[in-house]
């Protein structure tokens, strides 16, 4: 009786299994792809319902995070004004403070004082900003207001999500911005509240010192 070949029969089931087991990975590759994309879609979906004032021509902010890259760290740190008297003639004091975080996290605070000078006593004001500090390139520095506490309640308190368009420059030990009070100091007729609306020079009248 003749033998019985089998090898060809026993090739064709391998390749038939091989072949089967690539397109079931592949399906399940597919499968997996799609569930995340669409993962990400929902989640973006959910950040711009969160905080739609974050997305601008079509950006999000972890887009503009890896664009502006890491937080200058001479920045980082813990910076004080001095205290600060407008007018001798009327009773009115100020100091402010920065701490700065290398994740670009800040709080800046402002204290004041219905009197001439900063002194131990309790400040009559108190204002409390925490921040988000970026870098779109050199001298230049974007300040996004978290959120904001007030001790006078004030209605003109910027919103949650306002982005201040400034200027910085550290110079040794000390830090300047653009932004805030000038006293006799020239403005720039900027505001800071877009990119075109930058400040272009810096306010030599709050100027703050490391600690």
């Amino acid at each position: 009786m003749p033998e019985e070949k089998t090898g060809g029969s026993k090739s064709s089931w391998i390749i038939l299994v091989v072949v089967g087991a690539v397109f079931l990975l592949a399906v399940a590759g597919f499968f997996t792809w799609r569930y995340y994309q669409a993962k990400k879609v929902d989640d973006l979906a959910n950040q711009i319902m969160a905080n739609p004032s974050a997305f601008k021509n079509g950006t999000s902010p972890n887009t503009s995070t890896k664009t502006n890259g890491k937080i200058d760290q001479n920045l980082v740190g813990t910076w004080e004004s001095d205290c600060l008297v407008p007018d001798p003639g009327s009773k009115w004091a100020e100091k402010h403070k920065y701490v700065i975080n290398s994740d670009g996290t800040a709080i800046h605070t402002r204290q004041d004082w219905e009197m001439n000078d900063c002194t131990s006593v309790q400040p009559t004001g108190l204002i409390t900003d925490q921040i988000k500090l970026s870098i779109p390139s050199a001298g230049k520095i974007d300040q996004t207001i978290v959120s904001e506490e007030n001790s006078r309640s004030n209605p003109n308190a910027p919103a949650s999500g306002m982005v201040m368009y400034d200027i910085y420059q550290v110079s040794g030990s000390t830090l300047e911005f653009g932004w805030g009070f000038r006293d006799d100091v020239p403005y720039d007729g900027k505001t800071g509240s877009s990119d075109g609306d930058r400040f272009t020079t810096l306010n030599s009248y709050i100027v703050y010192n490391k600690k």
